[in-house]
């Protein structure tokens, strides 16, 4: 990097990998110093105040990046076995190819959120989510949906 120069050393990837990681992880020491967590896993209940919640809600993202990219860096070192070399190729153009296909999904269950929302399902009695705001908690249930993950009805309105 000192030869070469910066802006040479970040025209690989995995060179703006490690430096997106570095950054990454300083800014999530930084937050857990403002916050005041003294969690491993950061977890938020109802006696936090919203600052402190939004904060909470800020490290378990940086938490799932930084876990990323620790995956992504395994990968990186099992490229260098012959063995490993293929499976990690064929891992990294399965994350490429499904890049289109997760857009391309997100844009429908946004337009079935929004006819949700629309066509009058907004009872309070259907919502699954009460924790969350009613747009997000129908994409919420519409994901559940999509994927096959459907829940068993409740029968508490016929149990009264």
């Amino acid at each position: 990097m000192v030869k070469d120069g910066f802006w040479n050393y970040l025209n690989d990837n995995y060179n703006k990998l490690d430096m997106l990681y570095f950054a990454c992880n300083i800014f999530y020491v930084s937050l857990r110093i403002y916050s005041g967590c003294k969690e491993i896993v950061p977890t938020v209940n109802k006696k936090n105040n919203s600052e402190l919640a939004s904060s909470m809600i800020a490290l378990v993202i940086l938490n799932v990046i930084i876990i990323f990219q620790m995956v992504l860096k395994v990968c990186f070192f099992l490229r260098v076995y012959d063995k490993f070399g293929m499976l990690v190729q064929l891992i990294i153009t399965c994350i490429q190819d499904v890049g289109p296909f997760l857009t391309f999904m997100v844009i429908w269950l946004l337009a079935f959120t929004l006819s949700f929302i629309v066509l009058g399902a907004n009872s309070d009695e259907s919502q699954t989510y009460v924790h969350v705001n009613q747009f997000f908690g129908y994409f919420l249930l519409i994901w559940e949906n999509s994927i096959g993950n459907i829940n068993p009805p409740t029968y508490a309105f016929w149990l009264k």
